[in-house]
């Protein structure tokens, strides 16, 4: 604005000036108001979302202690259902598949599992790939188990996943891709672990060694 304009130029101009740019100050000011008022609405929303999901939570724990298996999967599937942006239904789901599985209801954990990988964050994603990995090869699926492991990389899951696809391997009857996975997830482990894959190491050779008998 100019100094130099006497009183009656400067009210002009100020008038000039919100008759052009009044519209587009007012609306700033909404969009800035609404954006302030949708984030406090998101916060305690999502705090109140996960307060009402650990309570959940904690009453599946009660329940795995006491191996009540129907109220698990009750308030597992409320988790999911209800609260499925919450860690606690991604645990919830790993914790279901379990339950399924010891039922005998293996691709009803598979369903559990591949939800969790779907929707859990990157550690419990590898904790579920791995554990259904692990079902399909013991389903005879290996071709699935290969394919979802395929390209997979972690530093923290690294000797899991060499064990797996070493136990792929010699499924495949590759008994020397195996005993070389199996030394990559020896080399990585950690306590006694490290004992029962030199196990499998040695169970390689002596049979190695009887077919060249």
């Amino acid at each position: 604005m100019d100094l130099n304009l006497n009183d009656d130029e400067q009210a002009e101009a100020i008038k000039k000036w919100w008759r052009e740019n009044g519209r587009a100050v007012v609306l700033g000011v909404v969009i800035g108001l609404s954006v302030v008022v949708g984030v406090r609405y998101w916060f305690h929303y999502t705090k109140d979302q996960s307060n009402d999901a650990s309570i959940i939570y904690s009453q599946i724990e009660k329940a795995m202690a006491n191996n009540e298996a129907e109220v698990i999967l009750e308030k597992g599937q409320e988790l999911v259902s209800n609260f499925s942006n919450t860690s606690y239904a991604v645990m919830a789901g790993l914790i279901m598949a379990k339950v399924e599985l010891e039922a005998g209801k293996p691709d009803l954990a598979k369903d559990r599992l591949q939800w969790v990988i779907s929707n859990g964050n990157e550690e419990l994603q590898h904790t579920a790939r791995l554990r259904l990995a692990r079902l399909l090869l013991d389903s005879d699926n290996v071709k699935e188990a290969d394919a979802l492991i395929a390209g997979i990389k972690s530093a923290g899951y690294a000797a899991a996943y060499e064990e797996l696809r070493a136990d792929i391997a010699l499924a495949n009857g590759n008994t020397t891709q195996a005993r070389e996975l199996y030394r990559l997830a020896l080399a990585g482990a950690n306590g006694p672990r490290r004992e029962f894959l030199q196990m499998k190491i040695d169970d390689i050779s002596v049979a190695n060694t009887a077919v060249a008998e």
